[in-house]
């Protein structure tokens, strides 16, 4: 995603968002995300970099 670009906002990546703003001053690893958030592995790691790459 490049400038200019919308994130989408999925139900997959409302529950990363959830489980993000749970705890919001430590950091989080992608198997604890996983488990957070409830949702398979493959499904959670595209998000984060999604969410850095938006504007």
């Amino acid at each position: 995603m490049g400038r200019g670009s919308k994130l989408r906002m999925t139900p997959q990546t409302l529950q990363v968002l959830r489980a993000l703003v749970a705890q919001p001053t430590r950091a989080h690893y992608g198997l604890e995300l996983v488990e957070a958030a409830g949702l398979p592995s493959g499904v959670i790691y595209p998000i984060p970099t999604r969410l850095e790459k938006a504007d």
